[in-house]
């Protein structure tokens, strides 16, 4: 929980809680080619006090719905940033 001001948010991919999906990665098609359904997802957590992707697959709609929305957000960001 944080207390006193908010910390202004840095472009999307660089805060907490921050999730998007890799689609045509490796990973991602060794999936695809299993066809199970299971997303790959990037998130950025916490860990050990430090902010890092954390990669992690899953077949939770709610989570693929949110990072497949991540993802676009992902692209727009970095379009901007070029």
């Amino acid at each position: 929980m944080t207390y006193g001001m908010p910390k202004k948010r840095g472009p999307f991919g660089t805060n907490e809680g921050d999730m998007w999906t890799i689609p045509g990665s490796p990973l991602q098609e060794r999936f695809d080619k299993e066809g199970t359904g299971t997303v790959v997802i990037v998130e950025m957590m916490v860990k050990d006090g430090v902010l890092q992707e954390c990669i992690y697959h899953t077949d939770v709609p709610e989570l693929i719905e949110k990072a497949t929305r991540g993802h676009e957000l992902l692209i727009q960001a970095r379009a901007q940033r070029n």
